[in-house]
């Protein structure tokens, strides 16, 4: 089952810390090759620990001397180290290596970007990123983000005007991803034949919701139907149920094309998009079947929760097949 956001971000702080461990090692690792093979070195670092402590000592017993006791020793100090930069120098060595060295210069390898530790840097959320993006099933579909879009493939002109529909239905999905989860409809519901796009564009909205550090799970409706009727094992049917009702963001594709089994199949479909409805998780779903069709293949409670247009956003999609025009790279 893939993690949740809170593993996801364990994982990445223990990276982070191991990332801290190492390079601690390396740099006592290289001190203790200088003190063994330039003696005079350790001798000035040892006098510049003791000046320091006897300055510590000394500010404690009188603080009315504190600031003139720290300025003579800043002063020695100094005066030391440019020495022990000139010895480093006749040795050939590098002044940084004895230094603490940093992956992520910004966070200092905290993770964080603020000294209260509430705002992720860059560099972990990238991380978080690559391990969402890993457990969402979304690695096999490098391409499929809103800067791989590529309108041109779209037919233009005529009555149906593929390509400004898809323009129109792209900045959609584009605001949706960059609003989530603060949607005013949770779902998008698209609808419409192989090869229009559909799933390109949940792939999209998937991409960027990643980015931004949410979970997303990505999977269709053949895969979501065999893994519910699966024979109960270790946790049974509520484990199962809950690797689809634990992400913010959950991708259902090509609903209608698994096979019809028992009402079964129905309930479990319902409660899965009724449970995240209920906790306001975003659902994108897409299906080649018309609303007559969905109405015929699936109940009314289903639909009622499929359709319902106070939760969700649906779109017809018409055109030509673009996968005839490119592959199917956005098909």
């Amino acid at each position: 089952m893939p993690g949740s956001k809170r593993e996801w971000m364990r994982q990445v702080l223990d990276e982070w810390s191991l990332k801290r461990d190492r390079n601690r090692r390396r740099m006592e690792q290289a001190r203790a090759q200088i003190e063994r093979e330039v003696p005079q070195w350790a001798d000035i670092e040892r006098q510049i620990g003791a000046l320091q402590a006897a300055a510590a000592r000394q500010a404690l017993a009188d603080p009315s001397s504190a600031q003139t006791v720290a300025e003579e020793t800043a002063q020695t100090v100094a005066v030391l180290r440019s020495r022990q930069a000139q010895l480093l120098e006749s040795e050939g060595v590098d002044p940084t290596a004895l230094e603490l060295q940093f992956d992520c210069p910004l966070c200092r390898d905290s993770g964080f970007s603020d000294a209260q530790g509430r705002v992720l840097c860059t560099c972990a959320q990238r991380r978080l990123a690559e391990l969402c993006a890993r457990d969402s099933g979304l690695e096999a579909f490098p391409r499929h983000t809103f800067k791989d879009f590529d309108e041109s493939i779209f037919p233009q002109g005529g009555t149906q005007n593929q390509r400004a529909q898809m323009l129109r239905l792209r900045d959609f999905c584009l605001d949706y991803a960059r609003a989530f989860p603060k949607n005013e409809t949770h779902n998008i519901l698209l609808m419409g034949a192989p090869g229009l796009g559909k799933t390109f564009l949940m792939h999209c909205i998937a991409s960027e919701v990643i980015r931004r550090g949410f979970s997303v799970l990505t999977t269709t409706a053949y895969r979501l139907q065999e893994a519910l009727l699966e024979q109960p094992l270790g946790g049974g049917y509520e484990r199962r149920s809950a690797l689809y009702l634990t992400p913010e963001l959950l991708v259902l594709d090509d609903l209608g094309a698994e096979p019809r089994i028992s009402n079964v199949t129905l309930e479990q479909l319902f409660a899965v998009l009724n449970e995240r409805m209920i906790s306001g998780k975003g659902t994108l779903i897409t299906t080649n079947l018309t609303l007559p069709e969905l109405r015929d293949r699936y109940r009314d409670r289903v639909i009622s929760r499929l359709i319902d247009p106070q939760q969700t956003a649906t779109f017809l999609l018409t055109g030509q097949d673009v996968r005839l025009r490119r592959d199917g790279s956005q098909g």
